[in-house]
């Protein structure tokens, strides 16, 4: 684990090349890389992705076959892999990496979620709330009535909102700044 040591972007991306991509294809319909990785940032300290398994077998499967496993959750998958870095401790550091295991109906709140920021998220939970919505984060916008009103998609959950659509490289959430401020 990297214990909060962050690593350059490249570095991380060549870890999902050497690692996890190609697992990745085994298991997953669909799969998407989400967090500050996917927010364009600089230096991150682990891989977020957003995973639309197969079925239920494969998801299974990489419950068990990913490399580092440290959780084996029914939502959540974590582990680390090693990076191409010598730390000067004699070996190579690991960086983390967490599945996020998605759903059709819910894919697009999980990688807007995972993707963040944490504080953009917290923006978009409370003009839900202005809007006499819910923000539920592992469903997705919901009305007063208990109906999904935008989850499927990242752009249905900002038209959910009455709000224009924010690229992930803008989704930082300034002090007294609009969403998308950067």
């Amino acid at each position: 684990m990297s214990g909060g040591e962050k690593f350059p972007a490249a570095v991380a991306r060549e870890a999902i090349r050497r690692h996890l991509g190609w697992r990745l294809y085994n298991v997953a319909r669909l799969w998407q890389v989400a967090g500050s990785l996917r927010r364009g940032r600089e230096y991150v300290s682990d891989i977020d992705f957003v995973v639309l398994p197969i079925d239920s077998g494969a998801w299974e499967v990489a419950r068990t076959e990913f490399p580092g496993l440290m959780v084996r959750g029914n939502k959540v998958i974590a582990g680390s892999v090693p990076v191409d870095e010598d730390s000067g401790s004699g070996g190579p550091r690991n960086i983390r990496y967490e599945l996020y295991r998605a759903t059709e109906a819910n894919w697009g709140m999980i990688l807007l979620v995972r993707t963040g920021s944490a504080e953009h998220n917290v923006g978009l939970a409370q003009v839900a709330k202005l809007r006499g919505l819910s923000f539920r984060a592992g469903v997705g916008v919901v009305d007063g009535r208990g109906i999904v009103v935008g989850g499927e998609t990242e752009e249905s959950i900002f038209s959910a909102l009455r709000l224009p659509y924010v690229e992930p490289a803008r989704r930082e959430l300034r002090k007294g700044g609009p969403f998308g401020a950067r």
